[in-house]
């Protein structure tokens, strides 16, 4: 059936508004991508591109392309499957030890009182302060000279003698992961608390009516509801803590004898101090590239994620 003249340009005319309303729906996103592009993308895409490269920072004319070479460096070098090695067990001590502090401190502070209230915000502090700040303050508690904590395992016979956490190849690791659980345990606390909340009263009352005991409250009801919840917190706490080397480098500067070098501190020195860009941008691909693996793997099979 043949439209008139009229429906034509009806038709024609609504086309054109819709394109009109595309057009200037764009223009007013384009800002916001631009900016997500410039912050986001560009770098990103400039870090894998220079990953293939060696770079000369005095003079960028004379970087070349090297392929691959930048990774065959990497993983032919030994410190830096030290590092991954202390990173991992910084990673995963000091993330375990928060969450299931966190988990403890919410558990006992659900309740809704005037004291409970007054605890969590003072168990917030460590979240509040910087983290060169607490460094500074876990060097002072585990010095030699002046050291309580020395001081106290030596009064009841743990020590012949004080030493100095930070300066010992046995005691550095576990005195930064020590360290880190104190300063990170908060987050896992307020997240925690915020997903008992959700947890209906009536299938606790009706389990404690049943005869279930503390522990069997916890492990079928507690537990399931949090389950999400500590996937999450989890998994945020991993990638703080894996690129987290403010408090490690304050306390030991990766020492001693690289015990407590993790990738932080590598790329720190491989950029800054060797200025070598393009090792520093292939570990960061590297970086990037275990950091999406394992959150994606780690939620998939905790059945975050969708299938």
């Amino acid at each position: 059936m043949d439209l008139t003249p009229a429906r034509k340009t009806a038709t024609l005319g609504n086309l054109s508004l819709r394109r009109k309303d595309k057009i200037y729906g764009f223009l007013l996103t384009l800002p916001a991508l631009l900016i997500v592009f410039g912050l986001i993308f560009y770098p990103l895409g400039l870090g894998i591109i220079n990953s293939f490269r060696k770079i000369n920072l005095f003079n960028m004319a004379e970087s070349t392309w090297v392929g691959f070479d930048n990774y065959r460096i990497l993983f032919r070098y030994n410190l830096f499957w030290q590092s991954v090695q202390n990173t991992l067990v910084y990673t995963i001590g000091s993330t375990l030890g928060a969450a299931l502090v966190g988990l403890l401190l919410a558990l006992l502070l659900n309740k809704q009182t005037r004291t409970n209230r007054l605890h969590r915000g003072f168990f917030l502090i460590p979240w509040i302060l910087p983290g060169v700040v607490v460094a500074y303050m876990f060097s002072f508690m585990f010095g030699e000279s002046n050291g309580i904590v020395g001081y106290v395992l030596t009064v009841i016979g743990l020590l012949e003698k004080s030493i100095n956490f930070f300066a010992d190849m046995d005691t550095a690791m576990p005195a930064v992961i020590i360290a880190t659980i104190w300063l990170s345990f908060p987050f896992a606390m307020i997240m925690y608390l915020a997903g008992l909340k959700t947890i209906p009263k009536e299938i606790e009352e009706a389990a404690w009516v049943d005869g279930a005991n503390l522990f069997q409250r916890f492990w079928h009801i507690t537990l399931p509801y949090l389950k999400n919840i500590i996937v999450i917190t989890t998994t945020l706490m991993v990638i703080w803590n894996f690129n987290f080397m403010d408090l490690i480098y304050t306390t030991t500067r990766g020492g001693p004898v690289n015990s407590t070098e993790i990738l932080a501190i590598f790329a720190y020195r491989t950029a800054i101090q060797q200025l070598n860009f393009g090792l520093t941008s292939a570990l960061g691909v590297l970086w990037l590239l275990a950091l999406t693996g394992f959150a994606y793997l780690y939620l998939r099979n905790m059945k975050v994620l969708g299938d």
